[in-house]
């Protein structure tokens, strides 16, 4: 123990010790920091291992409440009703993709549709002018049958002729064929029917 001018109030019996034991001092005061430096790394752990016991403890009951979760059979229940209706969801927009593509196909394709009817009475005007009109349609297979009306006895197989000679955009004949049957006079008209065959059918090809 080191005495200083300044000191008033002196131990003489610690300094009187420490002077007689001056390795047993060094030696108390090495133990004392030792002990706090041994208990600072122990709280340390301490701390350390109580935070890991707390995220286990948290995952260890995230895992439970899942695990419940999971194997509850009306959980369950809902999870497969669920996953049945995203089935069928996607069913139904497969269908509605493929039914707009066929749709489309139909559509761009040369088969019957409204579109023949405008076109046959626009080129009944291109033919004969007002002079006529069809009064009916029927349609079976590759095959549309007109039933017209004209006011003379020339206009019906100018009609015909008109449809025959028609082209295609490659310049081939648009029809496959144009029948003519005739016609019969009326009251002031003239009756007759057209047959027309749109395109050869697989059945028409190999006869």
């Amino acid at each position: 123990m080191k005495i200083k001018n300044r000191d008033k109030n002196v131990d003489f019996s610690l300094s009187l010790y420490e002077w007689e034991n001056p390795g047993k001092l060094r030696a108390q005061r090495s133990s004392n920091t030792l002990f706090l430096g041994c208990a600072i790394v122990f709280g340390t752990f301490l701390t350390v291992y109580a935070m890991r016991m707390n995220v286990n403890m948290e995952l260890e009951q995230q895992i439970e409440t899942e695990t419940a979760y999971t194997t509850n059979p009306s959980n369950i229940e809902q999870e497969e009703a669920q996953i049945e209706l995203l089935d069928k969801i996607a069913e139904i927009n497969i269908y509605n993709e493929t039914s707009e593509m066929f749709l489309e196909q139909l559509q761009n394709s040369d088969r019957f549709s409204r579109r023949w009817m405008e076109f046959f009475d626009t080129e009944l005007v291109n033919a004969i002018g007002n002079n006529g009109s069809i009064q009916n349609f029927s349609y079976s297979e590759n095959k549309m049958n007109l039933s017209c009306v004209a006011t003379s006895s020339e206009l019906p197989r100018q009609y015909a002729r008109h449809l025959t000679n028609l082209l295609d955009e490659e310049g081939n004949p648009r029809f496959a064929d144009v029948h003519y049957t005739g016609f019969s006079e009326g009251t002031g008209e003239f009756k007759f029917d057209l047959q027309i065959t749109l395109w050869e059918s697989a059945t028409s090809e190999e006869r």
